[in-house]
């Protein structure tokens, strides 16, 4: 992998959803429930990315590692599948008491596609990709 690609693939500032739109976000009302996080969609931007804001709370994840490895958990399914996501789209994961008992990166990842795929944003074919599939020559 090149390091243009892995640059790309990180979760700058600039995709984190500011604290000031969380409200918004909320107030949209489109949310749609999963295993391990509850996925609320808001209005889309102008921006040429996706934007991902997290939540987590001490009534479902009582200590403070459980809910730093639920951040890490969504964060890092939401930083590699975020060329399948549309430009503009606004997204709070708000993190469930599962994830922190059965939560691994594979079914934190199949959750979040399937919580993508339900709300209408999962982009089948994206013109770009973070992480290309290496071509062999035939033998």
């Amino acid at each position: 992998m090149d390091a243009p690609d892995r640059k790309d693939a990180r979760l700058t500032r600039g995709r984190r959803l500011p604290a000031a739109l969380y409200p918004a976000v909320f107030d949209h009302k489109k949310s749609f429930p999963g295993k391990y996080m509850i996925l609320c969609l808001g209005p889309a931007s102008r921006l040429p990315h996706a934007q991902l804001g997290i939540a987590t709370s001490r009534k479902t994840l009582n200590t403070a590692v459980a809910r730093n490895r639920a951040r890490r958990l969504m964060r890092e399914a939401f930083r590699t599948q975020q060329t399948q996501l549309p430009p503009g789209a606004r997204l709070i994961l708000v993190a469930r008491r599962r994830i922190a008992e059965d939560g691994a990166l594979d079914n934190v990842s199949r959750d979040f596609r399937m919580l993508c795929d339900r709300a209408g944003l999962w982009v089948k074919n994206p013109k770009s990709s973070i992480f290309p599939i290496p071509k062999f020559p035939n033998p």
